[in-house]
This record gives structure tokens, C-alpha cells and sequence, in this order.
């Protein structure tokens, strides 16, 4: 019996080393790919090419901030270190980064949650999704995507995506925003579509005007605890 158990755990860690391993490969000719419909054998198959991929005639809940703010006078959302009246939108310009509580408390997690569905298969896990709002012009600093699946959904407004491939990591790291176009495939996000960004891959984006955006990332059993670690 204890070798059977032995030998579970040593395929269960070669296998988990192959799914780590497997989150940093990437597509050196990598561009971005459109579908027209959220067909979830379709965008499966298209996944595992590791292209970024555009999905469009997706329903995705239809509000504004000033909707939001109507429905939840009072709301205290924390940013970092900060508590910001969520009802301070109505008069100045100002931002809210990824706030996992706007996600779970504002009433639209449900459906904002069905959205990734096609997606997934039965090995994800570790389920995550946030909420941002931005109000005036707002450029966001550059991140890498780091998870199995990583989603940005434009709720309300509009947004400008860019994405970049891994192979440019050493010649891009510390420059500002306006220089890594240079290297950048450009993404226009509206309400409608949503976009899958490949692991290992850059991204930034620009938004003006009153704009909601949906991020969500989630990991596979294999990849869990390395991703919680690192």
C-alpha cells in the first residue's frame, strides 16, 4: 500500500512540475486572434496556441460607474492602504486599481463570473476576479501575466490594451509606458468582448473617460501552489 501512496506522490509532483513548466513556455510569433463567438471547444483549441485571443458577441453586464454609485451610496472601497468614498467619483477625477471587494460587494459578481466559463475546463481553481474604475485619463503600469488564464473585460467605456510578448522581457524592462508601444500589439476593449492574455505575457492600458474594467485570473490544480509561492 505505501508504495502505491509513494508512487501517487511522485507522479503527482512530476506532473506539477510539468504544468509549472509548461506556464512559461510562450509563443515566440505570438499575435492577436479574433473569434467571433464565445464557442468553448473553439477557444479551447485556440488557447493552447498561446496567442492572445480576442472573443467577441460576449454578454457582459451593462453599468456605469454613476449607475454603481446610484445603487451603493455610502460604499467605502480600500485601495492599497486608502478607504475611498466610492460616491467621490461624481466630482473629481480618480482611479481604483483591481479592487477584489468592488468585485464581491457590488452586486455583479455572478455574472461577471460566467464570462470566463468557456475558458475553463474542470481543472481550474483558485478563482479570482476584480474590479476596477477609473474616471478622467489613466495609463496603468505594466504587469505580466503570471496565472493559466488571465481575462480583462471592459464593463463601461472603453480601454486601449497592450499587450507584449515575453521574447522582448530583457530589452523592455524599465521603460515607461509611451516607449513599450514600440514592442506592443494594440487592443481597443469595449463592452462586447473580453481578452485572454497568455501566461508570461506583458500588458498595459490606457482609458479615458468614465471606465469600469473586469480582470480575472485563475490557475489549474497543477500550478496552484507555485503561483500562491511565488
Amino acid at each position: 500500500m505505501s508504495f502505491i501512496v509513494i508512487l501517487f506522490l511522485v507522479l503527482l509532483i512530476i506532473w506539477m512540475i510539468k504544468e509549472c513548466r509548461d506556464l512559461h513556455q510562450f509563443n515566440y510569433e505570438g499575435q492577436v486572434k479574433e473569434l467571433q463567438s464565445a464557442n468553448k471547444i473553439v477557444i479551447g483549441e485556440k488557447l493552447k496556441d498561446k496567442h492572445p485571443l480576442l472573443v467577441h458577441n460576449v454578454i457582459v453586464p451593462s453599468v456605469t460607474i454613476q449607475e454603481m454609485l446610484q445603487q451603493n451610496p455610502g460604499y467605502i472601497v480600500k485601495d492599497s492602504d486608502k478607504m475611498i468614498l466610492l460616491d467621490t467619483f461624481k466630482d473629481k477625477d480618480m482611479s481604483v486599481y483591481k479592487s477584489r471587494s468592488l468585485f464581491q460587494e457590488i452586486g455583479y459578481a455572478q455574472d461577471l463570473l460566467k464570462l470566463s466559463l468557456p475558458f475553463e475546463t474542470y481543472m481550474n481553481c483558485h478563482k479570482q476576479g476584480y474590479l476596477s474604475f477609473y474616471k478622467g485619463y489613466h495609463t496603468i503600469a505594466k504587469e505580466r501575466a503570471t496565472h493559466n488564464l488571465h481575462l480583462l473585460a471592459v464593463v463601461s467605456g472603453s480601454s486601449i490594451v497592450y499587450l507584449i510578448n515575453p521574447k522582448h522581457g530583457e530589452e523592455i524592462d524599465g521603460l515607461d509606458n509611451n516607449t513599450l508601444k514600440k514592442w506592443s500589439h494594440k487592443v481597443v476593449l469595449k463592452p462586447g468582448s473580453i481578452l485572454s492574455v497568455p501566461s508570461e505575457w506583458y500588458y498595459f492600458y490606457e482609458c479615458k473617460g468614465e471606465v469600469i474594467m473586469y480582470n480575472y485570473e485563475s490557475d489549474i490544480y497543477g500550478t496552484y501552489l507555485y503561483n500562491l509561492l511565488r
